[in-house]
């Protein structure tokens, strides 16, 4: 079935690379943003239909809505350091919007939603790993409380108005797309190595992190698409085993790949930790995703991490 398929924040990192596949299975996509953290020339090779507009302003929300089917709401500051530099801009963004689009949908008969959280900014310090959907919340900071807030504005519409709405809390996003920014752990390690520039890391380094590629990401959110039972869900999206890493056994990796690769060798070097708000170790449990929408992540963290190479050489061979 063709839908017509909403995206706010479609230019974006995790935006402009869903557009592509949306397309390529027969659908008509719709973006809304603002561009003010993105470049409408991530969607230069897509048949999409551009929306300029900001989804804290109800008119360009209910303009951007009219025939859509499903929305994926992405639109928000999706930097933590970004967010302590400009606290009050997270808030109004990144839970105020929330507000505005589930606002404009009660008045739009949809066959889903989905809304992109956090793992790492919901769950903070882990009372057990792996952690599941129950776990108890701890966002260590104004990011985590706003993604919090836009959960529980989502799940309070889905149970109060019946709205088919579905969270869910990603871990580290990582690999190829138009809309890639350095501004994430791999994607910085990545281009560091390949420029020759020692990674480096704030502390030890040895907290453990889930990092998801792209695709498989990606492959969970069409399931959801496809999947109008998922509504009043919250389901964690991760790379699970093979896809958990230190920091500093990320950084190993990554100057390791680009010296086989004849890249000079790479340096780590600690610094002293600047930030505090960093959660511990986190493996992340995928079980209800499995169960409800047969998510099972298909790249391994060293062949994504191989695949984001191949993608960030091609890039600076251009520049």
């Amino acid at each position: 079935m063709t839908l017509t398929v909403g995206i706010t924040g479609g230019s974006g990192y995790i935006g402009s690379k869903l557009s592509g596949v949306l397309l390529e299975r027969g659908h008509a996509v719709r973006i809304l943003d603002n561009f003010s953290s993105s470049s409408q020339s991530n969607l230069a090779d897509l048949d999409v239909q551009v929306f300029e507009g900001d989804i804290l302003e109800g008119p360009d929300v209910r303009r951007f809505l009219e025939g859509v089917d499903f929305v994926y709401d992405l639109a928000g500051v999706a930097s933590v350091p970004e967010s302590l530099r400009k606290p009050r801009e997270c808030f109004e963004v990144n839970a105020y919007g929330r507000y505005a689009v589930l606002d404009a949908l009660r008045e739009k008969p949809i066959q889903g939603y989905l809304f992109s959280s956090s793992v790492a900014a919901i769950y903070g310090d882990p009372e057990y790993t792996p952690v599941d959907e129950g776990h108890p919340v701890k966002p260590h900071n104004i990011y985590g409380v706003a993604k919090r807030a836009s959960e529980l504005m989502v799940l309070q519409e889905h149970r109060k108005w019946g709205l088919p709405l579905t969270v869910v809390r990603q871990s580290n996003v990582y690999g190829p797309s138009p809309g890639m920014k350095f501004d994430s752990v791999v994607h910085i390690f990545v281009q560091r190595a390949l420029s020759g520039q020692p990674l480096k890391i704030s502390g030890s380094g040895e907290q453990v992190r889930d990092f998801i590629y792209i695709d498989d990401l990606i492959s969970a959110y069409v399931a959801i698409l496809d999947s109008p039972s998922v509504a009043g869900e919250t389901l964690n999206l991760a790379g699970g085993a093979g896809s958990e890493m230190s920091i500093a056994g990320l950084a190993r990796m990554v100057a390791e790949i680009t010296a086989e690769r004849g890249h000079p060798e790479t340096t780590v070097e600690h610094m002293p930790q600047q930030q505090k708000g960093e959660s511990l170790d986190l493996e992340v449990s995928t079980q209800r995703a499995r169960q409800l929408i047969n998510f099972a992540p298909e790249i391994d963290l060293r062949s994504g991490l191989e695949s984001t190479i191949d993608y960030v050489e091609r890039i600076l061979d251009h520049c």
